[in-house]
């Protein structure tokens, strides 16, 4: 693996069952996590571990001494040359610890013996009931949820917090529609400011509401990751007549190419009206223009904005997908353990 001469990580060797070798690496420094993991990952690779690398970007400035990343690499013996096959993460954030956050080369074999090791290293760097939930692409994410509960005796919840589709839009994805014709008289699309601080911290506790089960989030919470996201400039909203929000889009989650767009929500007496789709479309253009090169959303398999996301040019979507390679499930796996934070 590549290896920086900053920074700190530790690596550990992991027996196989084969000729090759496989070792884990604790990355405490974002820095080293970065400079390690980025010759692996081509743009899709990025946009697929995105919510990974963005908090790593992020915390470079913002620092939390709890928070690392472990990276499983495997080498062959007739190369030299390390493979990257996953990418685990424990962070948290303003309001609290995040799941645990996984990563792996889409379609990729993924071994047994590299994965139980994983659990168990981790095992020796936070309590058990850190891990509440686990969130990643669908195979490894039963691999490895399996085989925590069966190491540490925590049952998993049978349904998932979350079941979804990774959809991406790019320049060349990106459709036309009846969101590009003008706005209607009044309305508009833009950055919030802080006099939409009601406003938007409102809409933000509805789309928790409906959204984020099994997550509690209080009007309090609400109201500070809306001030946040604000002061940051990365919320924006659907102004419809007489200054009312009517739709709330967020982009928070940035890396080198790409960002994710998250809670889209528009309030009931607006729904079914194309404001989403027009913010969507907004945000989007905004984006590209800021030489982000893919534009990123998880999207629940039962949610109906899926024909938004459509419309607006995200493939990867379902049936709307053009092959079984173009499309990535995700699932977040709950334990019966307390909630510690949210995402």
């Amino acid at each position: 693996m590549p290896t920086s001469t900053s920074g700190s990580h530790s690596q550990v060797s992991v027996p196989t069952n084969d000729s090759r070798s496989v070792s884990i690496c604790h990355h405490d420094n974002p820095s080293d996590f970065l400079f390690a993991v980025s010759p692996s990952l081509t743009l899709q690779y990025e946009t697929s571990a995105i919510v990974i690398l963005a908090h790593a970007q992020k915390r470079i400035n913002e620092p939390r001494p709890r928070d690392f990343w472990l990276t499983v690499w495997s080498t062959s013996p007739t190369t030299s040359r390390s493979a990257l096959e996953l990418i685990l993460m424990c962070g948290s954030w303003l309001l609290g610890d995040y799941p645990i956050f996984l990563w792996a080369p889409p379609k990729a074999e993924h071994r047994s013996d590299a994965t139980s090791s994983l659990v168990e290293f981790l095992r020796k760097r936070v309590p058990d009931k850190r891990v509440f939930s686990v969130f990643g692409p669908a195979d490894i994410t039963r691999i490895f949820t399996a085989k925590w509960s069966e190491a540490t005796g925590i049952r998993m919840l049978v349904k998932p917090h979350y079941d979804a589709y990774l959809a991406r839009c790019t320049k060349d994805t990106m459709r036309q529609g009846r969101s590009m014709l003008p706005l209607p008289q009044g309305h508009k699309t833009r950055l919030a400011t802080m006099g939409d601080l009601d406003s938007v911290s409102e809409l933000c506790n509805r789309f928790a509401d409906e959204e984020s089960a099994p997550y509690e989030f209080s009007a309090e919470d609400s109201r500070l990751e809306a001030q946040e996201l604000i002061k940051a400039q990365q919320v924006w909203v659907y102004e419809a007549s007489s200054g009312v929000i009517a739709c709330i889009c967020a982009a928070a989650r940035h890396s080198h190419h790409a960002s994710v767009i998250s809670k889209v929500y528009t309030s009931k007496a607006f729904r079914s009206k194309g404001f989403a789709e027009r913010l969507v479309r907004h945000v989007v253009q905004h984006l590209f223009s800021i030489r982000r090169e893919s534009v990123v959303l998880y999207v629940g398999k039962n949610n109906s904005a899926r024909r938004v996301y459509d419309r607006v040019g995200f493939s990867g979507i379902g049936d709307q997908a053009k092959s079984k390679d173009d499309r990535e499930d995700w699932l977040e796996v709950g334990f019966d353990v307390a909630i510690t934070g949210r995402w």
